[in-house]
């Protein structure tokens, strides 16, 4: 039997009572357990399977689709702002969209868990969003280094190939903003348009051109 603690990132249903279940671990990564009769309103699992909550988990089996033995959730669901609950779809949509490995999946999971907490405290969206998908797009294989051949006053944009390149003027993000972001530093509204612009591309490019269905909510 394997223990380990997680959330419940999407849930299918698996013939007439049961559900298959896709867990982001702490020391598993993405793990897809099937939840035998968690649908009978007698059953084990019965609420405490909702997403966005932690939950320790126990599963067996040798196979990719393991089986869940034990889910108990430490944490009660409240009530939070819908674009809050958009956010955190959002969240995990794009988890769902990449490929990712065991050991991606592990390194993803303190800022999964930090960023959860933190749009379920209604902080700024925007913000622990973007920081979410720099982080996310670091762990995918791009690291988004500033060129050092740009001014403070130039634009950059994302390049499939390149990374970030050298934009034409008031078309990208400018190098003064992504700086301040990377800093931590306070932004105005237009920087974080800006840095959203930027990040909607590189995230575009992580999905493979795939709709993400939650962002349309948040538009």
């Amino acid at each position: 039997m394997i223990s380990d603690s997680g959330y419940v990132l999407h849930k299918r249903d698996y013939k007439d009572s049961s559900e298959i279940v896709r867990l982001l671990c702490r020391q598993h990564g993405l793990v897809d357990v099937l939840a035998k009769g968690s649908k009978r309103p007698t059953s084990s699992f019965k609420n405490q399977l909702q997403p966005f909550l932690p939950t320790y988990l126990a599963f067996t089996g040798k196979s990719s689709l393991k089986t869940l033995t034990m889910a108990e959730q430490t944490a009660i669901s409240r009530g939070i702002p819908f674009l809050n609950q958009v956010s955190l779809l959002y969240c995990n949509e794009l988890i769902l969209l990449l490929s990712m490995d065991e050991h991606t999946a592990v390194r993803l999971f303190p800022a999964y868990e930090q960023v959860i907490q933190a749009i379920q405290d209604n902080q700024r969206l925007v913000a622990h969003l973007r920081r979410f998908e720099w982080h996310l797009s670091g762990l995918m294989g791009y690291q988004l280094t500033i060129p050092d051949s740009v001014t403070e006053t130039d634009c950059l944009s994302f390049d499939a190939v390149n990374g970030l390149v050298k934009a034409a003027h008031n078309q990208g993000c400018e190098v003064t903003t992504l700086r301040q972001f990377i800093a931590g530093s306070s932004m105005n509204q237009q920087q974080w348009q800006q840095l959203s612009r930027l990040m909607r591309t590189v995230v575009d490019h992580l999905v493979n051109g795939q709709p993400i269905r939650s962002r349309e909510l948040l538009s």
